[in-house]
């Protein structure tokens, strides 16, 4: 890789890193933090894992040199499948599939949405979690790696808080993990990309950002 991708791979290393750590500080206690806060999170933590995931593919050539890169992104390669279906399925559009299954799953849809004394942001509360569990439901029929994990064959949020958690800790242990896989990855292109000790090695790249002219991506 030349100098200007490993810069990218630096950089972007960097800002994944930085978002994951966020995500663990974040669900520290989650004893202190809302349901709408928690859903929010949990979306932007399948988000986050799913994109260091997808970005090995990026960085692959680093492994010729640094197996134990390799080993760590094997490590969690399961982890890593589970959060990419629950990423494609649940965030940035609502499958319609999704939606269709978990008002079968679970029939209270029905009186909730014609229950005009119910708070619209409680109501979404409870649509979330059930949308959230038919969704780790429907991994479960294939997985029983995660069926073991989460001890059931099929979960329920609401009934059984247990299963909440058994998500959320999964969820909290897959980020630790992923951070240091990202650690190292930080680490080993840190070696790659030459370091400018003052401003006055920038003067080049100023006069070629001075001649940038941007375009709708």
């Amino acid at each position: 890789m030349d100098n200007q991708n490993n810069l990218y791979n630096l950089v972007k290393t960097q800002l994944l890193l930085s978002d994951l750590k966020e995500l663990e500080l974040q669900l520290s206690d989650t004893s202190k933090v809302s349901f709408p806060h928690l859903y929010l999170l949990l979306k932007n933590a399948f988000l986050t894992i799913t994109h260091v995931y997808d970005f090995k593919a990026n960085i692959r050539l680093l492994f010729r040199d640094n197996p134990e890169l390799s080993e760590l992104y094997k490590k969690d390669k399961k982890a890593y499948k589970f959060f990419k279906y629950l990423r494609n399925k649940l965030v940035g559009h609502l499958e319609s599939p999704l939606l269709e299954q978990s008002i079968i799953w679970e029939p209270l849809h029905r009186i909730m949405a014609k229950n005009h004394n119910v708070d619209v942001i409680k109501r979404g509360i409870v649509y979330k979690t059930f949308i959230l569990e038919t969704l780790v439901n429907t991994y479960l029929i294939e997985s029983q790696e995660y069926v073991k994990i989460f001890g059931s064959s099929e979960v329920n949020f609401i009934c059984f808080e247990n299963d909440k958690l058994t998500l959320i800790q999964h969820t909290k242990d897959t980020i630790s993990s992923v951070i240091k896989t990202l650690e190292k990855q930080e680490l080993i292109l840190q070696t790659l990309v030459p370091t400018l000790n003052d401003v006055s090695d920038l003067e080049s790249y100023y006069r070629i950002a001075a001649k940038t002219d941007f375009k709708k991506l």
